[in-house]
């Protein structure tokens, strides 16, 4: 199945449309628990910057990964190697590659994250444990921690977002957003028009 599932997902990869994939949230229960309900998780939000794998949350038990760690390799596999492996099977339209890295990043938003799939079906895991080497803020030199894999944490959105960048999104909330960016947009015209007469 995880096979398939691979397949699936780097032949419609290749089509290059942000909208063809095969979609985590539409499987059966039995595809769903076979591939995502693993506990094969990486215990940590991060962001692709530069290349690097830079951790944004941590998860583990022991806050083993301070915020601004660089995760240099995972199970011996360097992290550049991990992201050039899993960005023919990320979904973006064109050759937007900026979006196909964000799409491997892990935000806590979601309950299915494509580097939480994607990840384990291209690296199987062993066992429940993740070797990783890092780079601590402010280290000189890097150091291995082993880390228990973590299971996906909720159904709920916004998993393990901090509070204070989080924006709840309503009716009142969105209206008001396009109130703001029309204004800019009416703003740059008067000021265009000004210019030109």
């Amino acid at each position: 199945m995880a096979e398939s599932f691979l397949a699936l997902t780097r032949l419609t990869a290749a089509i290059r449309c942000g909208h063809s994939y095969p979609n985590f949230w539409n499987q059966t229960e039995a595809v769903a628990s076979a591939l995502f309900e693993g506990q094969d998780k990486l215990p940590a939000e991060f962001r692709w910057i530069d290349r690097r794998m830079i951790v944004t949350v941590d998860h583990t038990p022991g806050r083993a990964l301070a915020r601004g760690t660089e995760i240099l390799s995972i199970n011996g596999v360097r992290a550049a190697q991990v992201l050039d492996s899993l960005m023919p099977l990320a979904r973006a339209d064109g050759a937007n590659d900026a979006k196909r890295v964000a799409y491997l990043e892990v935000n806590g938003r979601d309950r299915y994250h494509a580097f939480d799939v994607l990840f384990p079906l291209v690296f199987p895991q062993r066992d429940t444990m993740f070797t990783l080497k890092v780079l601590t803020p402010g280290a000189r030199a890097s150091h291995t921690v082993p880390l228990v894999a973590g299971f996906p944490e909720s159904d709920e959105p916004n998993v393990g977002v901090e509070p204070d960048i989080m924006v709840p999104l309503t009716r009142q909330s969105i209206t008001k957003g396009v109130d703001v960016a029309l204004e800019a947009v009416r703003s740059r015209v008067r000021t265009l028009r000004r210019r030109r007469n």
